[in-house]
């Protein structure tokens, strides 16, 4: 009798949960509202660019700013 009961629990969850899954379904329960993409957050903000002056290396030939003052190297000037 035991399991008779059981059995009949079982069968009446799946039957519930059954239904309410199509009713949700069906009615739109469970949309979610979309999250926006994620922004990236290496770009500069919006506006205008970011430009730098830039100057040769008379040592080595790389290009570096104006405002660095030394392209990093220790014989470079």
């Amino acid at each position: 009798m035991l399991l008779k009961l059981a059995i009949l629990a079982v069968a009446g969850y799946l039957a519930w949960s059954t239904v309410r899954g199509w009713l949700s379904a069906l009615l739109g329960m469970n949309r979610r509202p979309a999250a926006p993409p994620p922004q990236p957050a290496s770009l500069p903000p919006a506006g205008k660019p970011i430009v730098e002056d830039t100057r040769r290396c008379a040592v080595c030939g790389a290009y570096v700013s104006v405002a660095a003052g030394k392209c990093g190297r220790p014989d470079c000037p």
